[in-house]
């Protein structure tokens, strides 16, 4: 009896001990969200000197399985809302109802690029200990974890779908003037608020925090400039062999298919190396970059990874073909832009892309409020903006119609002589294929621009036609002074010989014929005669 009494007191105990630290860790993180200054300025982030060294927190990296350390400034950064905003972006946008482990966000898959980046620049750093200053090279490694944390905060919801198919697309209905939207441009405007709100609290002058902005735009930006030019090819390199593509690419095939090759992240980053090269050796494209016009340091690698390398930029076009570009994922998103595009009336999105203090409530979750508001009730539009997006976890997706490979100049043709945009926020319809099919129909089947989505999609290896493998400097082991470009005649893959495929593909928006299943399958008929017999009708 007093056993069953001691054992319950120990129960209770834990209990209450439990609850206690759960309530501790709610406060806290009521405290984090309630006053971000009053945090960074705490006893625990110390002056500039501190802010360079690694912080208590330890963060475990699934693509990597191991854990590491932020220095106390890239800590901070994470803690700042305009990176924590990334916790509610999905790295793949809508792809996790076709692969449902397709789950992990932007902030893992920054968070995995500034540590990334941080190996890579520390292996060389190892191996060559005069490529940067000592009193440089604590500042320099905290400006590459930065640039790893933020070059994708700019991102709007839905990943790349919702930049092209509803910020750009409601700037064209309004009639806004050019550049567009770019999340690039947004990162560049986030991170200067971010630098002038985290780096005074640990002592760093005004001056510093724009010498340390510039390094980290530079980063992120890719432009190779100025004494450590090489420092800027590590995040974003023109070839496609960087820090950000090798992640994703990694990551999302573990994520999507469960095969993890990340042995040759680590590979890549062994046998890398910094050359100066010469001038005269510089590719056809590093020429249309800002690059000096003299010899420049620029990372180079051993040749015996050639096969690696060439192995990843491979694995990209199956990514790209397979997952990113799957043909349910491409109609989720275009479903989720119209209706967007129908609420916009209500939410002015443009207006929250143009405000941080807005921006950094929009993201996927945006979807609850609209099916949510209970003051939309009446609204027609509204309603079948909902009724839009309860589809999308389903099976009653627009139609499938057509799907043809084509190649890169079959794809302009198709954009000069058979297009036109239509200016009501859907992307390339075909106001001539309208006219065709429309004749073969009967009065009342007929069609109109808005009912079809033409989806024209290149799957490449980074550069177009250009092979990236033809961009990248190599070195021997044998021969350690000299390095090289591979001409494609080198190319040991046959498939990386054609780095480019595109197929187009046809979608049939159902709204005005849902109740009409027999006019739907007709028209699917007609759409698929018109393109199998597309040149028959060009020359009639």
């Amino acid at each position: 009896m007093r056993l069953r009494l001691l054992i319950k007191k120990i129960e209770k105990r834990i209990y209450y001990r439990h609850y206690s630290k759960l309530i501790e860790k709610h406060r806290m993180i009521s405290l984090v969200q309630s006053n971000f200054a009053k945090l960074l300025s705490s006893p625990t982030v110390d002056s500039n000197n501190k802010g360079y060294l690694p912080s208590n927190k330890q963060i475990y990296d699934p693509l990597l399985g191991s854990s590491t350390c932020l220095t106390n400034i890239g800590e901070a950064f994470t803690k700042h809302p305009n990176f924590t905003r990334l916790n509610h972006l999905k790295q793949l946008g809508l792809s996790y109802y076709e692969f449902p482990g397709a789950t992990h966000t932007r902030a893992v898959h920054s968070i995995q690029v500034a540590k990334v980046s941080k190996m890579f620049l520390s292996k060389l750093l190892e191996n060559q200990p005069t490529l940067i200053k000592n009193a440089d090279k604590k500042m320099i490694l905290t400006c590459i974890e930065i640039a790893g944390l933020c070059h994708d905060i700019g991102h709007p919801p839905f990943s790349h779908a919702g930049e092209t198919y509803i910020i750009k697309e409601l700037q064209k209905m309004k009639k806004r003037d050019p550049p567009y939207y770019k999340h690039e441009n947004k990162s560049m405007e986030m991170i200067d608020e971010m630098m002038n709100d985290i780096l005074p609290v640990f002592s760093i002058n005004l001056d510093d925090i724009t010498k340390i902005s510039n390094i980290v735009k530079k980063m992120i930006n890719g432009n190779s400039i100025g004494e450590y030019n090489f420092l800027f090819s590590i995040v974003c390199n023109i070839n496609g062999l960087d820090t950000d593509c090798l992640v994703y690419i990694l990551e999302d095939q573990l994520s999507t298919t469960g095969s993890n090759e990340t042995h040759k992240l680590l590979s890549i980053i062994n046998n890398a190396y910094v050359y100066t090269i010469p001038v005269n050796k510089r590719t056809e494209l590093l020429d249309q970059g800002p690059y000096p016009q003299t010899n420049y340091k620029d990372l180079c690698f051993n040749i015996d990874i050639s096969s690696t390398i060439e192995r990843y930029f491979m694995l990209r076009i199956e990514l790209y073909t397979n997952i990113y570009y799957h043909k349910n994922t491409r109609i989720r998103e275009r479903m989720m832009a119209d209706a967007f595009i129908l609420v916009d009336h209500k939410y002015d999105f443009l207006s929250r892309v143009n405000n941080n203090r807005l921006f950094v409530k929009f993201t996927d979750n945006f979807t609850d409020i609209i099916l949510n508001d209970s003051n939309l009730e009446n609204d027609e539009k509204i309603q079948q903006a909902q009724d839009l997006i309860n589809r999308i976890p389903t099976n009653n997706l627009y139609r499938f119609v057509y799907q043809k490979t084509i190649t890169r100049y079959e794809m302009n043709d198709i954009k000069e002589k058979d297009t036109d945009k239509y200016t009501a926020g859907h992307f390339y319809n075909v106001p001539v294929i309208v006219d065709t099919i429309n004749t073969l129909l009967d009065d009342k089947e007929c069609i109109y621009p808005q009912d079809i989505i033409i989806d024209k999609s290149k799957v490449n290896q980074k550069n177009g036609e250009i092979n990236p493998l033809t961009l990248i400097n190599f070195y021997n082991s044998d021969d350690s002074d000299t390095t090289f470009l591979i001409k494609n005649n080198d190319l040991t893959n046959l498939q990386s010989k054609q780095p480019e495929h595109c197929f187009l593909r046809v979608y049939l928006r159902d709204i005005n014929f849902k109740n009409n299943e027999r006019d739907i399958e007709k028209i699917q008929y007609m759409i698929k005669y018109y393109f199998d017999n597309i040149d028959t009708f060009k020359n009639n």
